[in-house]
């Protein structure tokens, strides 16, 4: 799963140096890495004022604004999702029918992650 997080994790530093490094876009994504690794059932539900988007919100709700600049970003991050969903819960089949239906569909950091568990 290490191999996995580290994926997701350079998918997200790659897609965010595609936006410009003074921009809104960006500098969230950098500031918030965290809420997309986590895991997304422990994301908490309290709300904080948040400086960098000027208002209150909850950890969801920021992710739900990461999510929404990119849809690269989000197609990784659901995917990251289940994957870590099917393999706390012993899933195997279905840990591993997810990695084959989406082998040819994923970023190529992905794909070396999903090649190493087949």
């Amino acid at each position: 799963m290490q191999h996995l997080s580290r994926a997701m994790s350079r998918v997200r530093v790659q897609i965010m140096n595609q936006f410009d490094r003074k921009s809104h876009e960006y500098k969230a994504i950098k500031r918030y890495w965290k809420l997309i690794q986590q895991e997304s059932r422990k994301l908490s539900d309290k709300r904080f004022y948040r400086p960098a988007f000027r208002m209150h919100l909850t950890n969801r709700e920021i992710l739900d604004k990461l999510l929404s600049y990119s849809e690269d970003l989000k197609h990784h991050y659901h995917l990251y999702q289940l994957l870590l969903f099917h393999f706390q819960n012993k899933e195997p089949e279905k840990f591993f029918g997810l990695i084959e239906d989406n082998l040819k569909l994923v970023h190529p950091l992905f794909q070396t992650v999903f090649k190493t568990f087949l």
